[in-house]
């Protein structure tokens, strides 16, 4: 032992005395080794014992957060590759990033929340979190993670598909809107062109901002579903109107189809082609984000570098 001229033997005897709480002088008897110099090895042995249970400790704690860490990651990761699909047309009101944030709002994990790397302190008894403070909570430790998972996978190159899918999710933003302008303008002057009348009675029950919406939507679903392949979609206006004249309706339904196709035949097409091509990008990177983000395939990559909130 360090410090000690002791024998292996004497302080295998010493340690097994002092264990069972035998005097000093008994332990000076039974091993011939001064008492003080007994008592002092003895000491400097539970220091070093002491030590080394620390650093068990330490690594156990470790290792269990290191594991918290990454089953995080993981589950973080899953989330949202689960949450990236081709969007409903409401949706695209908003811009990607803004439905990224809104994503990271919410609850993942199951409260009490207890994320790796970050310290959460209680509420003395008898306070509570407010739902925005709990709000903000979830989203900067949400945050602090999606920004440790890139640091992790970046070099990897697993976020190339990512960053495809909010460029076309922004692409068919821009394209939807155009199409709305468009139709918006194309469907005013046809309905123009049927006189006051038919406008009047068309507008007692609904409103050309409707009718647009509701063709733009045809146009965004027939994209998703048939792309370019099978032509412009056909559109009718039985549910907008919910009108018992049929004459109406059939008048109606002919303008609107005619606007479909003008938008198909003239300038606004083009719209149309960089929706569809945004489309397909978008169906292709939410195929290779659900195999980037698998948990299988992060797992090896997560233990092999390190962030900022590893322990």
């Amino acid at each position: 032992m360090v410090g000690h001229d002791i024998s292996k033997e004497k302080m295998d005897q010493i340690i097994e005395l002092a264990t069972k709480k035998k005097p000093w002088t008994v332990i000076e008897l039974e091993t011939g080794v001064p008492r003080r110099k007994a008592k002092s090895a003895y000491q400097q042995f539970e220091l070093e014992q002491l030590r080394e249970e620390v650093k068990k400790a330490r690594v156990t704690i470790a290792t269990e957060e290191t594991r918290g860490h990454i089953n995080n990651l993981v589950l973080l990761a899953e989330y949202i590759a689960d949450n990236l699909e081709i969007p409903p047309i409401a949706f695209l009101e908003q811009t990607s990033s803004g439905f990224i944030n809104g994503l990271l709002h919410r609850q993942i994990f199951h409260e009490p929340s207890e994320i790796s790397g970050i310290q959460v302190s209680g509420y003395p008894k008898g306070e509570s979190v407010t739902e925005t403070k709990k709000l903000k909570r979830i989203y900067r430790q949400n945050k602090l993670l999606f920004e440790a998972l890139k640091i992790h996978t970046t070099q990897h190159g697993r976020w190339r598909s990512f960053d495809q899918w909010i460029q076309s999710w922004d692409t068919c933003r821009n394209c939807v809107q155009n199409i709305r302008i468009a139709t918006h303008q194309l469907f005013e002057k046809f309905l123009k062109l049927e006189g006051q009348d038919l406008q009047s009675r068309m507008k007692s029950l609904t409103t050309v901002d409707k009718i647009v919406h509701g063709i733009t939507e045809a146009i965004w679903e027939h994209t998703i579903n048939h792309g370019l392949t099978e032509g412009s979609p056909s559109f009718t206006i039985n549910r907008l109107l919910q009108s018992e004249d049929t004459g109406l309706e059939f008048n109606i339904n002919r303008i609107c189809n005619n606007t479909i196709n003008n938008l198909y035949k003239t300038e606004p097409v083009q719209y149309i082609h960089s929706l569809d091509t945004a489309i397909r990008t978008m169906k292709k990177s939410i195929t290779q984000i659900e195999e980037n983000f698998d948990g299988i395939k992060l797992r090896p990559l997560l233990l092999n570098s390190r962030c900022q909130l590893c322990p």
